[in-house]
């Protein structure tokens, strides 16, 4: 292992020689940068738009920059390739200079690698260094073998595409180009989606969402649980603080309420330099600076107090700036965060529509949450397996904003303002509460911190899940999870330095058990499913997906009891609403549905991404399925029938809900889906208990949130 003076020895090097990462882009206008481009011939009715978008940007700027030439012109110095294969790269690999962060004592070191002078995305590793020099922690970068690389053809780089490297599925490193295609009049979801350099076929894509002092008037919480609202300082203004311009923030509000293009301030201070304005709860005021002042008090206290408490020293942007940008007031939206790119700055953006994302503190917290988060570490939000989608990366990432959030405010319940269902005061487990769907598996995760901080403390627990997010895997799933806590917390007592119980890390284990994290079925998201008892599931569709079918993140399990021939599974097609239902179900007895993902280069737009092993697949979106047939072998005692969806539909979010009842005699072979018993028909109007992921309450999604809230 090198030591720290080694590490900076060799990156000394490296600047000496004058290789390396070039030469940081200048501060952009931060606030005021657009979600997306512009439609520009890509409209909504202009199907794939992902495709069509592209085809603009080859046009407009082919051939302006091959990766064969940027590969040619740059390239990682001595010191730079030394320190990546110290940290398990192998030629061609460089860091560039790490995010440094003191914990404590200790010195973490992020670093984002590069191949050949270009950057490999959705990936991090760390190194953590005790007060000595000496190296205590390494989290590895992914080990990919590198590969030759011919010249794509048109491989343009621009405000919303640049290249890279992105890991295939065999573990190697396919040349890519990330493109940014963003909400408004071209798509419906903002996403970033990765093309392959050589084909331009798409072969990945997941969604992109991730001093002087004043007076203010503020709501304390939000305007349910602190409905009067207070007087509060707001810390950390820029000189001569005119505008709402901070250390931490600055905030303006969208001039087009639709797709938020383009943004300016509106808040403004009084004659005394307080910024005081009247909440307008009504819905839709978009000319409200209010939440421009809420939003702004929100963040700057939440970023204080990591820095303060933790040590975490934020920089956001290719300047490396200490303030986010914050948009405020788009248009029947939730809230989220955005994570930039090499050209683009991130930023937090707030929605409206019949409550104002920006009233409500926990909103705040949890978005600016996810941007401490991503300046931790790097991963995908989802991956492919045997089983299907795994969103477990989602339910991670969301979970530990949800912490972030419920930690800071020492308070289990989020959102109070908007739904009371994202809390951590829950007794959800895993598998059983699983649906697919990152912000609900979210609430698995929450809950187990919520019971670890009460058990060893809210200090010590921010402390080790802050320590904890830079050495947590790409690719790690929630077991996964639970031992990198647990050796946060086993380090963090060795090291003295925080008054932490000594089994802590047990108790970590202890309650990631108790979870259901540690389990297989959890690994593998099967999902119980019992006689009379409604659940829900989320998918994706095309809109989502890149124009390709997938299949769903879970796979339902039913447990035939001694008296069972059969089943008769009703589904209903809860969302989006008014739109025809598209979905497959695939069938297996004895074992899992096999999922075998396919080459993306030869999976035509429009049709599946995958294959299956199944018994039985049922097309044109079935409302009800009565299994096994007459004709077929019954159900034994304690045999396990295993259902899949995956989504056919251009729609973006699919959101089903199924209910079985056990037969004791099999439905005929000609589709009959089988007698429905009086007792089913009241359960089918019980709610599933999959809660509600702070959705807006407007809408599409008014009865959907009817029908999941209990």
């Amino acid at each position: 292992m090198l030591s720290q003076r080694e590490l900076v020895s060799l990156r000394a090097k490296g600047q000496a020689k004058g290789q390396g990462q070039g030469p940081a882009k200048g501060q952009g206008p931060g606030p005021r940068a657009g979600a997306g481009p512009r439609a520009g011939g890509c409209g909504v009715g202009d199907r794939p738009a992902f495709r069509c978008y592209l085809d603009r940007v080859r046009r407009r700027i082919a051939p302006a920059v091959l990766l064969a030439a940027a590969l040619a012109a740059t390239g990682a110095s001595a010191g730079e390739a030394d320190t990546a294969r110290s940290l398990g790269l192998g030629e061609g690999f460089s860091l560039g200079a790490p995010r440094i962060i003191r914990h404590l004592d200790q010195r973490i070191e992020i670093y984002r690698p590069s191949y050949r002078g270009l950057p490999v995305f959705l990936s991090s590793c760390a190194v953590q260094l005790d007060a000595n020099g000496a190296i205590r922690r390494i989290s590895p970068c992914p080990a990919i073998p590198p590969v030759d690389v011919a010249a794509p053809r048109d491989s343009a780089a621009e405000r919303h595409a640049e290249s890279g490297w992105l890991r295939g599925r065999d573990g190697r490193l396919a040349a890519v180009v990330r493109v940014e295609a963003g909400g408004g009049p071209l798509l419906r979801e903002p996403m970033a989606v990765f093309y392959d350099a050589q084909s331009l076929a798409e072969i990945h894509s997941e969604p992109l969402y991730e001093s002087a002092t004043a007076g203010g008037l503020v709501f304390g919480e939000n305007p349910v649980t602190t409905p009067a609202p207070v007087l509060v300082e707001l810390a950390n203004l820029d000189e001569p603080g005119d505008l709402l311009y901070g250390l931490r923030a600055r905030v303006e509000r969208c001039l087009d309420t639709a797709d938020c293009a383009a943004t300016a301030p509106f808040a403004s201070p009084n004659k005394e330099g307080d910024f005081i304005y009247a909440p307008e709860l009504g819905e839709l005021t978009f000319d409200d600076p209010f939440a421009e002042v809420n939003a702004y008090h929100n963040i700057t206290r939440f970023a204080d107090w990591m820095q303060d408490e933790l040590g975490w020293t934020g920089q956001f942007g290719a300047a490396g700036h200490t303030w986010i940008a914050v948009k405020i007031g788009k248009a029947w939206y939730n809230a989220a965060y955005y994570g930039g790119n090499s050209s683009n700055d991130p930023y937090i953006i707030f929605g409206q529509d019949v409550v104002d994302m920006a009233y409500d503190a926990d909103v705040a917290c949890h978005e600016f949450g996810h941007a401490i988060n991503r300046s931790l570490r790097g991963h995908a939000w989802f991956l492919r397996d045997a089983y299907g989608l795994d969103t477990s990366p989602t339910g991670i990432e969301e979970g530990f904003a949800d912490i972030w959030t419920q930690t800071f405010n020492g308070d289990p319940v989020m959102n109070a303002y908007i739904t009371k269902s994202r809390t951590a005061d829950n007794d959800l487990v895993c598998p059983d509460a699983l649906a697919g769907e990152g912000h609900y598996e979210a609430r698995i995760i929450s809950g187990f911190g919520w019971d670890v901080r009460e058990r060893i403390g809210g200090e010590a627990w921010s402390h080790v899940v802050f320590r904890t997010l830079p050495f947590l895997p790409a690719e790690a799933g929630f077991a996964e999870l639970v031992a990198a806590l647990a050796a946060s917390a086993a380090d963090l007592g060795a090291e003295g330095v925080l008054a932490i119980d000594p089994a802590a890390a047990a108790i970590i284990e202890e309650e990631g058990a108790a979870r259901g994290l540690l389990d297989e079925a959890c690994a593998k998201r099967l999902v119980p499913l019992e006689g009379g008892v409604r659940r829900g599931v989320y998918g994706y569709g095309r809109a989502k997906t890149g124009e390709r079918d997938r299949p769903f993140g879970v796979q339902w399990v039913l447990t035939a009891p001694d008296d069972a021939a059969a089943f008769h599974l009703d589904v209903e097609w809860l969302y989006p609403e008014d739109v025809a239902p598209g979905y497959r179900i695939h069938v297996s007895r004895g074992k899992p549905v096999a999922v075998t993902w396919l080459d993306p280069d030869a999976v035509p737009e429009g049709d599946p991404e995958f294959e299956v092993d199944a018994d039985l697949t049922l097309e044109g979106a079935p409302s009800a399925l009565g299994f096994p047939a007459v004709g077929e072998p019954a159900l034994a005692p304690g045999e396990k029938v295993y259902l899949l969806f995956s989504a056919d539909t251009d729609e973006s979010t699919v959101v089903l809900a199924g209910t079985p009842m056990f037969l004791s005699e099999q439905p005929s072979p000609q589709g009959d889906a089988g007698p429905v018993p009086e007792s089913e028909l009241a359960a089918r109007a019980a709610p599933f208990g999959i809660g509600c992921a702070a959705a807006p309450r407007h809408g599409r999604t008014a009865s959907l949130l009817a029908a999941l809230l209990p």
